[in-house]
């Protein structure tokens, strides 16, 4: 990308920064683009990894139906969205179960540090910082 658009019209966000300073990161984001920064989006997590599906085939089926279901199940799930009936409510909380996060063994993270090593030293040389905690296991 970097050689088709000039550097100054690229502005890049690294995850880490993201997490660690959320707020800065829109702040430097919005300065960036020009924009006002006052209408900060929310910065908790939406998606927490801390949940697994219940019935995973049921999951599957309201998720990735069949053909010939995708039209009905598209309209239930957007029904079930939209209604206040609390027993629909109640059956969605009870379609998922508490999972604990998933764990990366060190010797995944090492393989996986090694197998990427090039790309992130070449990240660092193009944004100009140091990444060197990401080959860290």
């Amino acid at each position: 990308m970097l050689r088709v658009v000039p550097r100054e019209r690229v502005h890049a966000i690294v995850f880490d920064d993201l997490a660690r300073d959320p707020r800065g990161t829109w702040e430097a984001l919005t300065a960036y683009l020009r924009i006002d920064a006052g209408a900060a989006p929310s910065f908790a997590a939406a998606n927490a990894s801390d949940k697994a599906a219940r019935w995973p085939l049921l999951r599957r089926l309201t998720h990735r139906p069949p053909p010939a279901l995708e039209a009905s199940v598209r309209r239930l799930r957007q029904w079930s969205r939209t209604t206040r009936m609390p027993g629909v409510a109640a059956l969605k909380r009870r379609m998922w179960r508490p999972e604990p996060r998933p764990f990366v063994s060190g010797q995944d993270r090492q393989e996986l540090a090694e197998h990427f090593k090039a790309d992130v030293e070449l990240l660092a040389e193009l944004l100009q910082r140091d990444l060197s905690a990401w080959g860290d296991a």
